[in-house]
């Protein structure tokens, strides 16, 4: 029984491995399948892939493992080459490109494997040879072919490859032949290598008359050489001197040996007239001095006529003139001369307020003066309010006028018609105002920190100090500071006890830089234009606008824009301007066009008198009232006094009607510009040129700091495509003109690459190297000045 068990288990088992075992039979077959079809093992080349027209293509192949073996032109399908050899090659008429596939098969296995040839003609694809040339110099000759064997260049010996290049050392201007060898055709091309003989020729572009210039050139290879109006036989190189009376052509005529051309090169040398500026401030008052200033260029002597014969070429010489004097400056040179006048108008400005007297103490014999302060428009076309002050010779305010005595002083009252006549005035109301505690002013001062006040911002703020102790404990005050950045001290105008806290001398400690003038009034303008109280604004400032637009997002960066502000909300402007570094009659204009009155001083002790002053005509004055002649536009006023000293004196003051005005600053100025010789055609200057980068010197690299600046502008360019620029720029006065020209060029340009880099179109702008020639400061005697003079100036035009 269980011998019977054994062999039934035994007949299960052996059925179950024979079952596995024909599965493992299975896997083996599949195996020796798959081994099969990878043993397909195919090389299909050619001996190139590009094939000259007409020659032969010869195909080469092994194969192992494959039953049949066919060659197949795909792009001509009639082509087919079947039954071939497992290895074996063909040659075959290249007559087009053609693509060749071989396929190997093994039963339904296959693998292709195809060749692509490319068939055409001998082609020299580029050549080009060294421009330029100066004799003495290594030429390279370059080429490139396609379906080329071999080049060669006529002149040259050897065969070169179909990619290659040639060193040599021509001694002549010449042709050279290329050609491009096939087995069948050829291709063939010239490239010119031309040779300069003249390595250099260099005449001073522009001087002066009677004037050195550098004159040099070297020439190779020459029988003879001669230069019209210099000299003949000359040596092959030479770098002389030589001087120029007037606008001189030298031409180089140079014959090589050897041959009979003639090379021939011209050098126009300009020689200009001396550049004379000569200026002065436009008008004094009496008794002080003017400092008259010149730069000469280009003259052998300088004389004042009439006070010195013996002048330096750039410097000043003070005058003090009781009436207005034109002074003639005349320069000397070869054997001519010239003269250039200035005429500096003298003014009987009357003394700065002191205290008050009554009419009857002024003194018999001493003189009265009336002046104007400020209009009142507010109620025109029906009538206009003139403000303004008598004061006696010693400052005294005569504090009780009447409509008698103003019968005695006032000969007339006048204005002007819109063709500029004037009118009397017949009728007029006069009135005394003195303001009481409940007529309180809200006042912001606006100073000038800028680094030109180094040496007067010590007085000023001692003057300030003395003006806020002056105020009325009602009277509320905000003070800005301002360089080419713009720092109100205040959060908003406060009370005058507050603001003595507030303010603290410092000097120009954190500032020192350009000058932001329209900007810093627009500031003091934003920090009262929302207070109810008497509103005015007091500036004082002793340079030109050059930094606002830095502040074009926010604030004003021109004197029409500082007007309209002012205008629209009845603030009133003072401005002090101090020396001669102010364009005085474009702040005197702005002033008056915002209602208010201009001081122009020179000494530090008038700005003391001029702070002590203020505080008293803002709170007692008398008032003229009268009907205008009605018409938009500029209106003049003039009071004609007698000055109980036998003579008639005058007070007068513009004031504008209507707001389609333009404040034109490029207008006031006796001299043209520099930046007033550059115009863009069919636009408008906005504003004046604008310092926005200065330099370490002899560089031209723009520091980080400017970059702030240089923002805004193209910021405003991006959203204004009519505005235009024009980029100045400016060097220091060491070096040669030439040299620095070259450097104010590449400072313009390295301004213009950021611009552009910006997102600012090129076409929105246009450059001027101006090198040495417009110095902001003409003797550069203090480290800050030669910066200031190291310069990048834009104007603005739309």
């Amino acid at each position: 029984m269980k011998t019977q068990n054994f062999w039934k288990i035994a007949k299960i088992l052996g059925l179950f491995f024979a079952i596995l075992a024909f599965f493992e039979s299975c896997k083996t077959i599949s195996a020796n399948k798959d081994e099969v079809s990878t043993k397909l093992k195919v090389k299909f080349l050619a001996d190139t892939l590009f094939v000259e027209k007409n020659d032969s293509i010869k195909l080469h192949w092994n194969v192992e493992g494959a039953d049949n073996i066919e060659i197949k032109n795909l792009k001509d399908k009639n082509i087919v080459y079947k039954n071939l050899p497992a290895t074996g090659n063909l040659s075959i008429l290249a007559e087009n490109s053609a693509e060749y596939r071989l396929t190997a098969s093994k039963k339904e296995n296959k693998r292709n494997a195809t060749l692509t040839f490319k068939v055409g003609k001998p082609e020299i694809k580029q050549s080009w040879g060294t421009e330029n040339l100066i004799w003495g110099q290594t030429a390279q000759l370059f080429w490139n072919t396609a379906f080329t064997q071999y080049v060669t260049v006529e002149g040259f010996e050897g065969k070169f490859l179909p990619e290659d290049h040639i060193d040599f050392l021509p001694d002549t201007t010449k042709i050279y032949k290329i050609i491009a060898h096939g087995k069948f055709n050829s291709d063939t091309t010239f490239v010119c290598i031309k040779v300069n003989l003249i390595s250099e020729f260099f005449a001073t572009e522009k001087c002066f008359e009677g004037e050195k210039i550098e004159l040099k050139w070297n020439v190779s290879k020459v029988q003879h050489l001669e230069i019209e109006n210099f000299g003949k036989n000359l040596p092959a190189k030479c770098d002389t001197t030589i001087l120029i009376q007037k606008t001189t052509t030298f031409k180089l005529k140079a014959k090589r040996k050897n041959e009979d051309s003639i090379i021939v090169i011209e050098k126009k040398v300009i020689a200009n007239e001396p550049e004379v500026s000569f200026s002065g401030p436009i008008s004094i008052i009496k008794g002080e001095k003017a400092i008259l200033s010149w730069n000469v260029k280009g003259a052998n002597r300088v004389k004042l006529v009439g006070i010195k014969d013996s002048l330096r070429k750039s410097g000043s010489f003070g005058v003090t003139p009781n009436k207005t004097t034109t002074y003639e400056l005349e320069i000397f040179w070869l054997n001519k001369s010239k003269k250039y006048t200035y005429t500096v108008d003298v003014i009987e400005r009357r003394a700065f307020i002191r205290n008050s007297v009554k009419e009857k103490d002024v003194k018999a014999g001493k003189r009265i003066d009336f002046d104007i302060l400020a209009i009142d428009r507010t109620k025109y076309p029906d009538s206009i309010s003139i403000y303004f002050v008598c004061v006696d010779e010693q400052g005294n305010f005569i504090e009780d006028l009447n409509n008698k005595s103003f019968g005695t002083y006032l000969e007339s009252v006048v204005q002007t018609d819109k063709n500029n006549k004037e009118i009397a005035v017949e009728k007029f109301k006069l009135r005394k105002e003195k303001k009481q505690i409940s007529n309180s002013y809200d006042i912001s001062l606006v100073l000038d920190y800028s680094g030109s006040m180094s040496s007067t911002i010590d007085s000023l703020e001692t003057a300030v100090e003395k003006f806020i102790s002056q105020l009325r404990p009602s009277d509320k005050l905000s003070i800005v500071k301002f360089d080419s950045r713009i720092k109100t001290l205040t959060n908003e105008a406060q009370k005058s006890e507050d603001a003595k806290k507030i303010f603290k001398k410092r000097g120009l400690a954190d500032f020192g830089g350009c000058t932001a003038l329209y900007a810093g009034i627009d500031q003091g303008w934003k920090d009262l234009k929302k207070t109810e109280n008497n509103r005015v604004v007091v500036v004082f400032t002793d340079g030109g606008e050059n930094s606002s637009f830095a502040h074009a997002d926010s604030l004003s960066f021109s004197a029409t824009q500082v007007a309209q502000h002012f205008r629209n909300n009845g603030t009133k402007l003072i401005i002090v301007g101090f020396g001669e570094g102010v364009n005085a009659p474009i702040l005197q204009q702005l002033s008056e066009y915002c209602d208010g009155n201009y001081y122009q001083i020179q000494t530090t002790d008038d700005i003391r008198q001029v702070y002590k002053e203020i505080p008293v005509i803002l709170n007692q004055y008398y008032v003229l009232t009268f009907k205008p002649l009605v018409f938009e536009g500029k209106h003049s006023i003039k009071l004609n006094y007698r000055n109980r000293v036998g003579g008639i004196s005058s007070t007068k003051t513009d004031l504008q009607i209507g707001e389609k005005f333009t404040i034109d600053e490029s207008s006031f100025s006796k001299e043209k510009t520099y930046w007033n010789d550059t115009t863009v055609v069919g636009k408008s200057l906005v504003g004046v040129p604008q310092a926005v980068a200065f330099f370490n010197f002899n560089k031209s690299e723009l520091e980080e700091q400017y970059k702030i600046a240089l923002k805004k502008y193209a910021e405003y360019l991006k959203k204004k495509n009519n505005a235009e620029i024009i980029i100045y720029g400016h060097t220091d006065k060491i070096g040669n003109r030439n040299y620095c020209k070259k450097l104010s060029q590449e400072r313009a340009e390295e301004v213009k690459r950021y611009l552009i880099n910006e997102g600012v179109r090129e076409k929105q702008i246009s450059i001027r190297a101006c090198g040495m020639e417009f110095p902001l400061w003409e003797v550069e005697d203090k480290d800050w000045k030669a910066r200031e003079n190291r310069r990048i100036e834009i104007t603005l035009y739309e």
